[in-house]
């Protein structure tokens, strides 16, 4: 198949964008011609046409640095692109063959009998929700990472065949267990994120009377921003650490990862940190249910009070917390593999290209 992609430019690592080009590689790596568009974030969701194509946010050469694309890989990186040139992209059809399969969706397509768009839903609850309800309701299959946004896709109206819950991967060569999990002192761990939804009040509220009970808990957060104001002082705080300081340096010597959010599209973070060994306290935020098994790969809990006697217990009880990251790492090695992930898009996309109209596209 040919596969176009279009992926927001980030200039730091963003989970949905680091999505967009894990699955672009999987997917030429099982032989598919793949094209990845690199669009400004104030192209991704405008609707006027403009007069012109072109440049846009500076001059940027080169696809973003924090992400290191195979160089073995034959993709194709169209930059600093437009939406007119991600339309502009091929000719147009001759034949069904011809097809290309764009994942991402603009009304421009509806004219392009040889565009192909798969709207790839990440999150829910998070955007305007007028620009959510369009991503639901576009007139073409959605692959959604997560199997609640596949009910927020039904809640949206949209039927049920033009669903497919596909989880991602991650990978299992950088996230993986490397110190011992019963040799760790203890350090709690979360990603910081300022966004109301993240729940960052709970979680240094949480901390705050974790440390009061248990003052020898190493605590340390990371994030993109500055060390947030009033952050508590025997905590730790990691502005964008290298991918080998966190995988190393932080994940890796993890015993607790706490998720505080009140809605998580999918939770990276957390799959990364149970890949590396650390046991999961999480609330039921809508992606935490497709890895946060309760009682067996994650404490699941509601509200702070719960949260910090989740984080007591883990502690003081040193077997449940080893049996728990054990059982966390072996379920999230299983099931967000991006082969597997690749082998279902690729089965999907069969069934979307020999039946169109089933799947919602005219």
């Amino acid at each position: 198949m040919r596969l176009r992609f279009i992926a927001p430019w980030a200039d730091r690592p963003v989970g949905g964008v680091l999505v967009i080009h894990e699955l672009a590689e999987a997917m030429a790596r099982r032989g598919h011609r793949v094209s990845i568009y690199h669009v400004p974030v104030s192209e991704m969701f405008r609707k006027a046409p403009r007069s012109r194509s072109g440049p846009r946010d500076g001059d940027r050469m080169e696809p973003p640095d924090w992400y290191e694309f195979d160089p073995e890989l034959d993709i194709r990186h169209v930059l600093n692109a437009s939406l007119e040139q991600v339309l502009e992209g091929a000719p147009v059809a001759q034949s069904s063959d011809d097809a290309e399969v764009v994942f991402g969706y603009s009304p421009g397509m509806d004219d392009r009998p040889d565009l192909m768009p798969v709207v790839l839903i990440q999150g829910a609850r998070m955007l305007v929700s007028s620009d959510e309800t369009e991503a639901f309701r576009a007139p073409c299959p959605k692959i959604c990472v997560a199997s609640w946004l596949v009910d927020e896709g039904k809640r949206h109206g949209v039927p049920e065949q033009q669903l497919a819950h596909i989880s991602p991967g991650i990978r299992h060569d950088k996230y993986r267990i490397r110190a011992p999990i019963d040799q760790r002192p203890p350090l709690v761990t979360y990603c910081h994120n300022p966004h109301l939804l993240k729940g960052a009040s709970v979680a240094i509220a949480a901390l705050e009377e974790l440390h009061r009970s248990h003052p020898d808990v190493r605590v340390l957060a990371f994030g993109g921003g500055q060390r947030p104001r009033g952050f508590p002082n025997f905590a730790e705080y990691w502005r964008n650490p290298p991918q080998d300081v966190l995988v190393n340096e932080i994940l890796g010597r993890t015993t607790i990862f706490l998720q505080p959010s009140l809605v998580e599209g999918l939770g990276l973070p957390a799959i990364e940190a149970m890949a590396c060994g650390a046991a999961l306290v999480t609330t039921d935020n809508g992606g935490s249910r497709d890895y946060a098994v309760p009682g067996r790969t994650a404490l699941v809990v509601e509200g702070h009070d719960e949260m910090v006697a989740a984080m007591a217990a883990l502690i003081d009880d040193e077997p449940t917390r080893l049996r728990m990251a054990a059982a966390g790492a072996d379920h999230v090695r299983t099931v967000f593999d991006w082969d597997r992930s690749a082998r279902l898009t690729e089965a999907f996309l069969e069934r979307y290209l020999a039946a169109p109209q089933a799947h919602g596209r005219p």
